[in-house]
């Protein structure tokens, strides 16, 4: 086989758009190029909108730009990220992040001091008649950042006086199409009477999927087998949901992944055109998943191990569900369900996940329904080399430990302020570890590995006095899974003149579960004192009262965990704590035990905080605090559907919890100036809302706060129902209570978003294709239907939504 030297670049990028240099292998979008091309030449604005992963960024770069250059003399400017200007501090005489970004981009960064229309008019050519492309992509970012309101009108004005003013001027926005509804109130700004004009782009068809690999191998020197251009297409068209269904559209990002690895392998080969899928290749739909999302966690974690470690759980424990469907969490300010926000923005960056705006609030969740496959099978290929691993160091440690145990018993006294340390295996179902009282209080350390073939079970840590006494001063449970290591700690009240013991005590003995545990002194907090200042420790122990909740925050330093109680709400240097028995203690971390730095002299700051104000459902309360305040409400035993609606200014945190359990928070949010309502599916019960604010504001902080329920009835049998949609609130809800396994459908307006969430996320598959929102409720499921809207007729709108029975298997 004769190769072109063109092979040499591989002509898929891969989850990445096309860029302008790439036009030369952009194939199979022909007929959108000249439609979207004919609609610039038309209209000063047009609106290219469609569903993250759809190719809307390829489209423009790699098709439309070039084609409007080439054919029609147009000078396509950079494009504009305007997520970029908002990002960053800025500079130069111009405040507004998004008037900013587009200046920046246009004149190559330059810091052109000028406003956007002189630099808009320096960029077209001297003595020329040409039109200038104005391309804002990724358009959704200006709609990020709720408290840059009065900066998002002023660009949408900025930008429509630009477009008036300077006829030979074109602009195309590309939008997210589950977006819409947020730039609908901003419309009135642009010129012509809004967005008129707009263009969806379709997902991609088989017949233009087959068009473009075949062009793109022709146009590298290469020739793919019809053969594997088959098996391809019947490997992409696999509906993830039912794989029974041969799915309508080619999910572009698998196509991409694939096509890469693909490539490469047809590029080796030597002599005829060979079948590649056919013939026992490695390239598969899983194996290129797996490539592409170990690719993905190595270019967002770099070098970082044990960032790779947190990353990892991250995304099989909190965006894919115990089912295998994919699931989403909240984006707060500086992490997202306990990931830094870097580490996510890395991920966003490399396509593993999309960040989406719903209900007001800022979501991430994957790119699609197949990663859920691919992160899954990379872990456990993961967890295996790792286990192999811990498997042969773990085999030496012993060694090493036999020796150490036989010249010190159990016990080693080392560096100061470390009371006890020991390490070994749980050979015996009861291990004890003693220890003398440190001057206040004690902190118990352990760090639990077991092997991929040991059996899962609860091992459970007890601090006693010594000598058989039924006390119990601290309790902890770890639970043990194979192939993973966890952590705890425990703080419990100890005297200097004592003695202690802890007590390990497993469900069943295990040579091949090692443990590694420490007793360390802690300081403790004064009793009843506020503030204490240069902490140079790198834990302090608060003591609480049983019910009690405390504010904890710490000044000129970190605060890296919160161990024990009740933690209600833990982000940036706060945390707000309640006492699950007399005498807890809840230990705050204060310093990176992996670094090698000494911990900084921080001030720690507690405030007890007063009991609850009781909130009604439907009540709708006015909230001024400095810090943090608590709220209880009850739900009741009902299928009306509820909301948590709130608004704050300066923006604060939220958390749901229920009072008689020590479960992590059931919701947590972030409420800002704008109002939004957060969905809420509680069991019946007792609940407490926290709002906190990560620093002091001056005057501090006011919000108002309902539990709001959307009465109406529910979805009960087959059939149409009109959903009335409320005028005064951007969101409503409907409850289903199907006793058959149903789908619903609806056509749905451009400025209305939809979401399904059910008691158990396994009961919850929803789509939307081209408005039509498609969803599947299992029968007996306790499911409730969400709809965002930014704007509703007078009174009331409503919506159609249709019930009917799912069609049967290969239906």
């Amino acid at each position: 086989m004769t190769v072109d030297s063109q092979c040499q670049t591989n002509p898929f990028p891969g989850p990445q758009a096309y860029g302008r240099n790439e036009r030369d292998w952009f194939f199979g979008r022909t007929n959108e190029i000249e439609d979207l091309t004919s609609l610039v030449l038309s209209t000063s604005t047009t609106l290219l909108y469609a569903p993250s992963g759809t190719g809307k960024s390829s489209l423009v770069q790699a098709g439309v730009a070039p084609h409007l250059e080439q054919r029609f003399d147009f000078r396509v400017l950079p494009a504009v990220h305007l997520g970029t200007g908002a990002r960053t501090d800025g500079g130069g005489n111009v405040a507004n992040p998004f008037i900013r970004a587009v200046r920046d981009a246009i004149s190559g960064g330059s810091g052109d001091p000028g406003d956007l229309n002189d630099v808009v008019e320096r960029c077209r050519p001297a003595d020329t008649a040409g039109r200038v492309l104005l391309v804002l992509d990724q358009f959704e970012e200006v709609f990020a950042d709720p408290e840059l309101w009065v900066e998002r009108e002023e660009f949408f004005a900025t930008l429509s006086s630009t477009l008036d003013r300077h006829t030979w001027l074109r602009a195309i926005i590309a939008l997210r199409s589950d977006y819409l509804a947020e730039l609908a109130p901003y419309e009135r700004l642009l010129p012509d009477d809004g967005l008129t004009v707009r263009y969806q782009l379709e997902p991609l068809s088989e017949e233009a999927a087959t068009e473009a690999v075949r062009a793109a191998f022709t146009a590298t020197g290469l020739t793919l087998a019809s053969g594997d251009l088959r098996t391809l297409m019947d490997m992409l068209l696999v509906d993830p949901v039912r794989p029974h269904v041969r799915a309508r559209y080619v999910n572009t990002i698998q196509l991409q992944i694939v096509c890469r690895q693909l490539w490469e392998e047809v590029r080796q080969q030597e002599g005829p055109v060979q079948a590649v899928l056919a013939s026992g290749s490695a390239v598969s739909l899983t194996d290129s998943m797996v490539r592409f999302v170990d690719d993905a966690i190595a270019a967002a974690v770099g070098h970082n191990h044990r960032a790779e470690a947190a990353v990892r759980w991250w995304l099989s424990h909190r965006l894919i569900t115990s089912s295998g469907r994919r699931a989403f969490v909240q984006v707060g300010e500086e992490d997202s369900a306990g990931l830094p926000n870097a580490l996510l923005t890395g991920l966003a960056e490399v396509k593993l996940v999309q960040l989406e705006q719903r209900h007001g609030s800022r979501l991430v969740e994957l790119t699609h329904d197949s990663m859920t496959d691919g992160v899954r099978a990379s872990n456990e290929a993961w967890l295996r080399v790792r286990a192999q691993i811990r498997r042969r160091v773990s085999a030496l440690l012993f060694v090493i430990l036999l020796g150490l145990l036989g010249a010190f018993p159990f016990l080693l006294i080392t560096e100061e302020g470390r009371l006890a340390e020991t390490s070994g295996a749980l050979g015996e179902t009861e291990t004890r570890v003693s220890f003398q009282g440190g001057e206040q209080a004690v902190v118990v350390d352990i760090w639990v590995s077991a092997l991929p073939q040991t059996r899962a079970q609860s091992l459970t840590l007890r601090v006693v006095p010594r000598g058989g006494s039924a006390d119990v001063l601290a309790e902890d449970t770890v639970e043990l899974v194979p192939g993973t290591a966890v952590g705890s700690l425990v703080g419990a009240r100890t005297r200097s003149d004592r003695w202690y013991e802890v007590v390990l005590r497993a469900e069943r003995p295990d040579d091949e579960v090692s443990y590694q545990l420490s007793v360390s002194d802690l300081p403790l907090m004064p009793e009843g004192a506020e503030r204490v200042s240069e902490v140079s420790d790198g834990r302090l122990g608060v003591v609480l009262a049983e019910h009690e909740r405390h504010l904890v925050s710490v000044h000129g330093g970190d605060l890296v965990g919160v161990s024990g109680g009740n933690v209600l709400v833990y982000v940036d240097e706060l945390a707000v704590v309640e006492g699950t028995r007399d005498d807890q203690i809840t230990v705050l971390q204060l310093e990176d035990l992996t670094s090698t730095d000494p911990p900084a002299s921080a001030t720690v700051l507690r405030e007890r905080l007063p009991g609850p104000r009781p909130m009604n459902q439907d009540e709708v309360i006015p909230l001024s605090f400095s810090r943090a305040q608590v709220v209880s409400f009850t739900v009741p035993d009902s299928p009306t559907p509820l909301g948590l609606q709130g608004r704050c200014s300066p923006s604060a945190h939220v958390a749901v919890s229920r009072n008689d359990t020590q479960e992590d928070a059931a919701v947590e949010s972030q409420f800002g100036p704008e109002p939004s309502i957060v969905p809420l599916r509680l069991q019946p019960g007792e609940y407490s809302i926290v709002l906190a604010s990560a620093a002091d504001h001056l005057g501090g902080v006011a919000c108002t706060l309902s539990v709001r329920s959307f009465s109406g009835d529910a979805l009960s049998t087959f059939g149409v129902y009109r959903v009335g949609l409320h005028a005064d609130v951007a969101t409503s809800a409907v409850a289903v209570r199907l006793a058959e396994d149903a789908v619903l459908t609806a056509e749905l307006p451009a400025e209305l978003s939809a979401s399904l969430l059910c008691d158990r996320q396994a009961d919850e598959v929803m789509t939307t294709v081209n408005g039509r929102l498609l969803a599947y409720v299992a029968g007996n499921a306790r499911c409730t239907f969400w709809f965002s809207h930014t704007q509703a007729p007078e009174g009331r709108s409503t919506l159609d939504l249709s019930v009917v029975r799912t069609p049967g298997q290969g239906g």
